[in-house]
């Protein structure tokens, strides 16, 4: 992931603590996602 790649760049403790945020919550959006495909996906 783009983000994890950031981190390692990133030297501000609060651009990273945000950082960490954002990677959280770009997995739960793909959790939900894959949630809600596979409810449309039943037959």
């Amino acid at each position: 992931m783009t983000a994890q790649l950031l981190e390692i760049q990133i030297a501000d403790e609060r651009s990273r603590r945000l950082l960490q945020i954002l990677i959280t919550n770009a997995k739960r959006g793909a959790t939900l996602v894959k949630q809600v495909l596979s409810l449309l996906s039943v037959d």
